[in-house]
């Protein structure tokens, strides 16, 4: 596998998925995928070009790098802010191989010459460098993107087929919990990974955080003791620490909500004045704060900026 940024050592890396039968969650996703998988294996071409969106943490990459998996193929990958013109152009000129899959994560940081060096390699295979036409090898593009406005209009019809990845269910971060647990050598009780589930906010890469700490608890608290299945209690006594109640609100989504009740009366108010309050990029409210509130009705999205909503119906 070939890497233009390496993640290694990254918890995201150490549990993620290899393979879509591992994925846990994303049903529908996974079987359209394998749909694309067969249906190219059989007519011997390369997969479609794939867009994948949706807040961070959901799987994106993890449901992009197991399709490549699938095929067997090899894969470049890079980060769309880290991706200026030179890099484009020689990924495109010396990367890439026959069947190989091309994958941009962030693919909406991408700059305005990068994101042009692109369009008529997926559309007719042909790389224009330099008023110099190439023929490519067949290659399939596949972009990630917290930020789907944010890509290009031409770039993202380019893409044959788009995912919105959406937050998972309890049911299927619990069995993300008790697999993370097993990778930390730690047993969870069945209510234990359905107490972590509930307070992952819908959220894969959450749930290995949130286990990572209750085995790191336990392991610091155990003085020598002989191991044990860790419960609820176990589960409640180490997020205690971190401050995540059991709704799975954490420091920040409180302090959000303080900010636009107490501060602003409720809403609506616009992103910029909220975003002052809280002393926070815009980027990382819209992309990593909002989600979840949003997707869950403690806040709603208005034409007059952001209100307090009702909660979960």
């Amino acid at each position: 596998m070939s890497h233009t940024q390496s993640t290694t050592g990254s918890a995201a890396t150490r549990y993620r998925p290899r393979r879509l039968s591992e994925v846990r969650g994303h049903e529908e996703i996974r079987s359209n995928l394998a749909i694309l998988i067969t249906a190219a294996q059989r007519r011997d071409s390369v997969l479609p070009h794939l867009l994948f969106s949706g807040p961070p943490g959901l799987g994106k990459t993890t449901l992009a790098l197991a399709a490549a998996a699938e095929v067997g193929c090899e894969i470049v990958q890079v980060g769309g802010d880290s991706a200026p013109v030179a890099i484009m152009r020689d990924i495109l000129v010396n990367r890439l191989t026959p069947g190989c899959v091309l994958f941009i994560d962030e693919i909406h940081r991408l700059n305005g010459p990068a994101v042009e060096l692109l369009y008529r390699p997926m559309e007719d295979g042909i790389s224009l460098i330099d008023g110099e036409e190439n023929t490519l090898p067949p290659f399939t593009l596949i972009g990630a993107t917290t930020n789907p406005g944010r890509v290009a209009a031409p770039l993202r019809q380019r893409f044959r087929e788009r995912f919105r990845v959406e937050f998972l269910s309890v049911e299927a971060l619990a069995t993300a919990a008790w697999f993370a647990a097993a990778a930390h050598k730690v047993s969870l009780t069945k209510p234990a990974c359905v107490e972590i589930a509930r307070r992952s906010k819908g959220t894969p890469r959450r749930t290995v955080r949130l286990v990572a700490w209750v085995a790191d608890c336990a392991l610091a608290a155990r003085n020598g003791k002989g191991r044990r299945p860790l419960g609820v209690t176990d589960v409640d006594a180490a997020l205690l620490r971190l401050k995540i109640g059991r709704e799975g609100f954490d420091p920040t989504d409180r302090r959000y909500l303080t900010a636009l009740t107490e501060q602003f009366g409720g809403g609506p108010v616009g992103l910029k004045a909220l975003t002052a309050a809280l002393a926070e990029e815009q980027d990382t409210v819209e992309r990593e704060i909002e989600p979840w509130l949003v997707s869950q009705g403690y806040v709603q999205l208005t034409a007059r900026g952001r209100s307090i909503g009702p909660g979960p119906n």
